[in-house]
């Protein structure tokens, strides 16, 4: 519908009504982790964090329904409630602005089982209540009381995710990066020159992608400096430093900035490149 998906997400009625009149039978999607405006001071309140509770466990999440939610009660306040097209609930909360937390699934706390429960906050979206299902032709929809499949289910006004829960979501710290496979640097002025060149212009570009080219258009530039680390034009350790500084400025957090960096150029370092041969 748009080039760059939820990256585009709108607040802008105007533009939200020239989508809905081009594409009517479009299942509309709320983008989360963007900042929401008080409706009163339009002030930034906080960041959407939405909770999915599945309906269905997985081998590694074999908790879930109201068992889950019975699981989560402790550090699961009242909030709005959304009932999805598949029978499973999003819950709906505000996160502070500084947040950290992306995506993921599975939250962890002391005491609590491995439920098969997902969020949704920076660099995420769920489905909108409205759509419909395309397999169980179910609507999403906003939950006024609790429904007859989730009797446990705890509804109130929009609430702040409390401490215990922004804990449960945050992000593991990533181990220690490995040292990069060794590769001995050129003694060739002219083959460390035009690495120098390469990674300078690398990290032009990386520091440069919007958010929904990040991943997408950075991986391949990085392999490429990886083949001259292999090639002995580069050295491994500063030219990881400075890929992984110029992710960090095209608003990558820290654990995706380090680990983008070491797979790419990792799988730089198996096809090793050196500058061409003068003619």
């Amino acid at each position: 519908m748009v080039s760059r998906g939820f990256y585009s997400a709108s607040l802008d009625p105007a533009q939200i009504r020239g989508w809905w009149a081009r594409h009517p039978h479009a299942r509309p999607a709320i983008a989360t982790g963007h900042p929401l405006p008080d409706p009163v001071t339009g002030e930034a309140m906080g960041r959407l964090l939405v909770i999915d509770v599945d309906t269905t466990g997985r081998p590694d999440a074999p908790i879930c329904g109201p068992v889950a939610l019975d699981a989560l009660a402790p550090i699961l306040p009242p909030t709005v409630a959304v009932e999805t097209g598949s029978g499973g609930l999003h819950l709906y909360f505000l996160a502070p602005l500084d947040t950290e937390i992306t995506i993921g699934q599975i939250p962890r706390a002391e005491g609590l089982p491995r439920c098969a429960v997902d969020w949704r906050c920076r660099l995420g979206y769920v489905v909108a209540p409205g759509a419909t299902h395309p397999v169980t032709g179910r609507p999403w929809r906003w939950l006024r009381e609790a429904p007859a499949a989730w009797p446990n289910l705890r509804l109130g006004p929009l609430a702040a995710a409390p401490p215990a829960l922004l804990a449960a979501c945050a992000r593991r710290s990533p181990p220690p990066s490995a040292p990069l496979p060794p590769a001995a640097l050129s003694e060739d002025a002219r083959q460390r020159r035009y690495g120098d060149r390469a990674l300078s212009a690398t990290v032009a570009r990386l520091r440069d992608l919007t958010p929904g080219e990040r991943h997408r258009l950075s991986f391949g530039p990085i392999c490429g400096l990886g083949a001259l680390i292999a090639g002995g034009c580069l050295d491994a350790e500063p030219t990881r430093a400075a890929v992984v500084e110029a992710l960090l400025a095209a608003q990558l957090d820290t654990h995706d900035a380090q680990r983008l960096a070491d797979r790419a150029l990792r799988a730089g370092m198996a096809t090793p490149r050196r500058a061409p041969e003068r003619v």
